[in-house]
């Protein structure tokens, strides 16, 4: 994922990484659930190919309705966010389930209808995974969860297009 597809990078950082020298840390209150959750697994091999950069790289220029439920990191613009763990890689919130993968990937719908999510194969990888949300009783506007399933290891994309914004991560999965 890079600054000005469709990903908003004004106020972008890498979150708890060497390479956020200069980042605001965090200093606010307790997280959420949603972040409390952080990794879900051990899977952390670093990407071998350069273009399958899973750093997980948020902003906290959030909508104002993430942070008053405590969402202060996120990725995306509009109205989709990833709502975003501190530091670390998207690959490291996937673990090996039988034959496929599987991930928590937590959004935050800033309208009423739920986004369009897909999952593809990039940087030389192939196939499709699945998307598959689970709204909370409260509906939207607010936090939809979501997991996906990815059939392989390698680079994968994972994109959600709103009604008026898109959220995209990259995640790797090591061999």
């Amino acid at each position: 994922m890079a600054c000005g597809t469709a990903v908003a990078c004004s106020s972008t950082e890498v979150i708890g990484s060497a390479e956020s020298v200069g980042a605001t840390p965090r200093t606010d209150s307790a997280p959420s659930d949603a972040q409390a959750a952080g990794p879900a697994s051990s899977v952390t091999a670093k990407p071998a190919d350069p273009r399958c950069d899973d750093r997980i790289k948020a902003t906290r220029d959030v909508p104002k309705a993430m942070i008053a439920k405590n969402l202060l990191y996120g990725v995306g613009e509009g109205d989709v966010w990833f709502i975003a763990a501190e530091g670390g890689r998207w690959g490291e919130r996937v673990e090996k389930s039988g034959a496929v993968y599987r991930g928590k990937f937590p959004l935050w719908v800033d309208g009423a209808k739920s986004p369009e999510v897909t999952v593809r194969g990039v940087a030389g990888t192939q196939g499709a995974g699945v998307a598959s949300a689970a709204p909370t009783a409260e509906g939207l506007p607010g936090p939809l969860p979501m997991g996906i399933e990815i059939p392989a290891s390698g680079c994968w994309e994972v994109t959600a297009i709103g009604t008026a914004g898109t959220a995209r991560i990259t995640v790797h999965i090591g061999r």
